[in-house]
């Protein structure tokens, strides 16, 4: 089954501000395909239409991640514009499914329609060209069980927060909720920053969940804000938000006050 996870890089023709826009999409599964997953496919895709209807041009949609055996391509997208989008979906409401089967080369097969409404709002301002984040993994394929450790270098001083953004739901791995409220996450610039760090005061443990039971995605941003705007507040200890509570987080953080990268990992069974 191909695994399917929508990657935005989004520029905006509209003017700053808030409207609501409809999206309608269907989608076609396989035999083995779960309704849940079809429906989670077909709402990334609605989503890609509201921000089609907000004006927003969809440049890059493909990020390709290549298993170590070389035995085959995965192609991923995600669902959500990332921090440099010109535009972010910040609610929704009358979200609708409909399932029904369709015949594709003689086999009858699941799909999917998702329609819904969604409020998106284009940030004021420019992003700062010269604010860069870079975010890397030791691989791009690990087995389950194995820990994983992220680089993050910054151009600018600022500071880090790191999410890992699964079916809808936002979890942060740093700030990690483990460490106490007083933890400085600012970062200088041009410094390497290794998460979680060497002292081992906590780990990222890979598993499988979410995935198929061979295999799981995981898609991390790492986000770097001049200001010190924790999500949830500066002495939050919630390990999770939901995508709307991070897109609400983010949009209302200046376009030029912050920067983000984004990779997509592979877990295996071992």
């Amino acid at each position: 089954m191909k695994t399917s996870f929508l990657f935005l890089v989004l520029i905006s023709n509209f003017l700053w501000g808030q409207q609501w826009y409809r999206g309608q999409a269907s989608v076609i599964g396989s035999e083995t395909e779960s309704i849940g997953a079809l429906r989670l496919r077909a709402l990334q895709e609605a989503r890609v239409k509201v921000l089609q209807q907000a004006g927003i041009t969809i440049q890059a949609t493909e990020i390709r991640l290549k298993e170590e055996s070389k035995l085959q391509l995965i192609d991923m997208y995600g669902s959500f514009a990332q921090s440099t989008a010109r535009g972010i979906i910040i609610d929704e409401r009358n979200l609708v499914y409909s399932n029904q089967f369709v015949m594709v080369d003689q086999l009858s097969l699941p799909q999917v329609t998702a329609s819904l409404e969604a409020l998106v709002e284009i940030p004021k301002g420019e992003s700062d060209p010269t604010f860069e984040v870079s975010l890397a993994a030791g691989k791009n394929t690990y087995v389950e069980g194995e820990e994983l450790q992220l680089m993050v270098q910054s151009s600018k001083d600022g500071y880090l927060s790191i999410f890992k953004i699964k079916n809808d739901t936002c979890f942060i791995l740093h700030p990690h909720p483990q460490l106490p409220l007083t933890y400085d996450n600012k970062i200088a610039a041009n410094t390497k920053n290794i998460i979680p760090p060497t002292d081992k005061s906590y780990s990222f443990v890979l598993d499988l969940e979410g995935g198929n039971g061979e295999r799981a995605v995981e898609f991390l941003i790492a986000v770097v804000t001049r200001e010190e705007i924790p999500i949830g507040g500066r002495f939050n200890k919630k390990e999770y938000f939901s995508l709307k509570e991070f897109n609400n987080w983010l949009v209302n953080i200046a376009v030029d006050q912050r920067s983000s990268a984004n990779i997509v990992i592979q877990i295996v069974k071992k």
